[in-house]
């Protein structure tokens, strides 16, 4: 079993709307939305760097964190061999412009389409979202105003496939 550090950030606009990453595996034909972030790499100092990377990578966005952690979970993709570690942090401030990006996976050469929006949570209950966290108890833990930080538990690939 391989093991990897995911960096993602959690950011809001000014009118409380996620900006969420929409994942399509052309081979398999899995899609589902997430939270931008990726794999933290050797070069990276910290998962914060981590983090600045793997936005800017994916969404065009430079951001910064205070280092906030919402929540942290572990999820298992058999397939593959891997035990994933996530790690979600809170965005304080973005600047940038919004844009697409394919990346090509490095341990399974296919390629990865990306492209990011902004939801209202309303428009996520009928859609495959990962983790589950992000459709329900996220916003009741946003709008309340007490957010702690959650561990969110295992999930395996077959529970996260839509």
């Amino acid at each position: 079993m391989n093991y990897r550090i995911r960096v993602a950030g959690i950011m809001l606009d000014a009118a409380n709307r996620l900006l969420l990453a929409h994942e399509h595996t052309p081979d398999s034909q899995e899609e589902f939305w997430t939270l931008p972030g990726g794999g933290q790499e050797s070069q990276d100092k910290s998962v914060f760097e981590a983090l600045r990377r793997e936005f800017l990578e994916e969404t065009g966005l430079e951001v910064e964190t205070e280092g906030r952690l919402l929540y942290f979970r572990e999820f298992i993709e058999s397939s593959r061999h891997r035990h994933h570690l996530e790690l979600a942090f809170l965005i304080s401030r973005f600047t940038g412009e919004l844009s697409a990006t394919t990346i090509e996976d490095v341990t399974n050469p296919q390629q990865l389409e990306r492209h990011t929006r902004w939801f209202h949570a309303h428009e996520l209950v009928n859609l495959p979202v990962y983790p589950t966290y992000l459709k329900d108890r996220f916003w009741d833990d946003i709008l309340s105003g007490s957010v702690e930080t959650r561990y969110l538990g295992v999930e395996f690939e077959q529970e996260r496939l839509p």
